[in-house]
């Protein structure tokens, strides 16, 4: 009872340090939206505070599973009891330990869950620095912040086929690295189709499961974009465009993908009409907005 109650223990601290790191996150966000320096250093060491804690998760979380396989191992490689005596027959049929009465009382399948949990931010952290430009990558290393780019991407695919309720956050996120990122950073050279294998296999996994999503529908249409297929991947903006007609931030980010694959078509007249509506509804980049209408 003692090990049980402390493996929910380490449970649910586990858990709580995972959403405080996440929470932290979200207002070091909300700290860079102010724009202002004092917020962009305050934003900076609430990062750090919460890249300790996805740190310190991760390694605890994968030290717990590499245990657990290996009591696993030794417990199919005992030997079978003797059943010559009525004592050896009784604690043969006995049942063995489950997963709730495990020495550090935790089951797999919980370490495989909160794995996948603290994987999102894990991985977000791995990947969103390691495209920070050379020459400030070794500051930031300094500051204690990593940035490795496969261990992200890896760490990310874990929490994407997870069964934690950020799972498909972090699908969402690949799409955005090999959709948006790559292409636009340019982080695999001349090479244009890098990354579109992995965003096709992801979309073709999750269709049937988000038939109707607005968002997998744009990154449908960014992935024919790439691929050159303009027409169809405006019939997949103008879909995502309808299906998102509660959102707004996604009705803007359809609408920017209209008039840029329709200036590619010479279609000036869907163009206007798209970047007309981004100079009026949104508030970023409203200059910008307000060139490409005129």
């Amino acid at each position: 009872a003692d090990s049980q109650r402390s493996g929910v223990t380490a449970v649910d601290r586990l858990q709580r340090q995972i959403i405080i790191a996440d929470c932290q996150v979200y207002l070091a966000v909300l700290s860079f939206i102010k724009q202002e320096l004092s917020a962009y250093i305050k934003g900076g060491w609430i990062l750090r505070k919460a890249w300790k804690m996805y740190n310190k998760c991760y390694s605890d979380i994968t030290h717990l599973q590499e245990g657990s396989r290996r009591r696993a191992s030794q417990q199919q490689a005992m030997p079978s009891p003797s059943l010559s005596s009525s004592s050896d027959r009784s604690r043969s049929s006995s049942p063995g330990p489950s997963p709730s009465h495990r020495p550090d009382g935790i089951s797999p399948e919980v370490l495989d869950r909160l794995k996948g949990s603290v994987s999102f931010g894990y991985g977000l952290f791995h990947l969103c620095i390691s495209m920070v430009p050379p020459h400030l990558l070794k500051i930031v290393n300094l500051l204690g912040f990593p940035g490795d780019r496969l261990q992200g991407l890896s760490a990310l695919t874990y929490a994407s086929e997870s069964k934690d309720m950020k799972a498909p956050l972090a699908t969402l996120a690949l799409l955005w690295y090999h959709t948006v990122v790559q292409p636009f950073f340019a982080l695999d050279g001349t090479d244009t189709q890098a990354g579109l294998t992995e965003a096709k296999s992801i979309l073709q996994q999750r269709e049937a499961t988000y038939p109707n999503s607005s968002l997998f529908m744009f990154f449908k249409g960014r992935v024919q974009r790439l691929e050159c297929q303009i027409t169809s991947a405006l019939t997949s903006f103008s879909d995502a465009l309808d299906l998102a007609s509660d959102q707004r931030e996604i009705q803007h980010v359809c609408l920017y993908e209209i008039g840029w694959c329709s200036m590619i078509e010479l279609n000036y007249r869907e163009a206007y009409k798209a970047f007309e509506r981004l100079k009026t509804e949104s508030r970023w980049s409203q200059c910008y907005y307000a060139y490409l209408t005129g």
